[in-house]
């Protein structure tokens, strides 16, 4: 069992598993929180009968912390992308 915070179904064959986390600065993904990651994906990939692709988004105030994690999100979205 794992919680997911909004998925998205696309006209296009996508899933979008998307990721809310509320920060005051850029977020950071520690190694414990990109195997979280990791197992959703693989989780909703595995009920998609269908054959979609599934990407990870981070929806986030700020941004996203580059390091050797941060691949684990496909997209980043900040406050600057949803109120442009």
């Amino acid at each position: 069992k794992s919680q997911i915070d909004m998925i998205i179904d696309r006209d296009d064959r996508v899933v979008d598993v998307c990721e809310i986390k509320f920060c005051k600065d850029d977020f950071a993904v520690d190694a414990n929180y990109a195997r979280t990651i990791q197992s959703r994906i693989e989780k909703v990939s595995e009920s998609k009968a269908n054959r979609r692709s599934v990407v990870s988004v981070l929806i986030t105030p700020y941004g996203l912390k580059r390091n050797s994690y941060s691949d684990r999100f496909q997209k980043v979205i900040t406050i600057n992308d949803l109120f442009a």
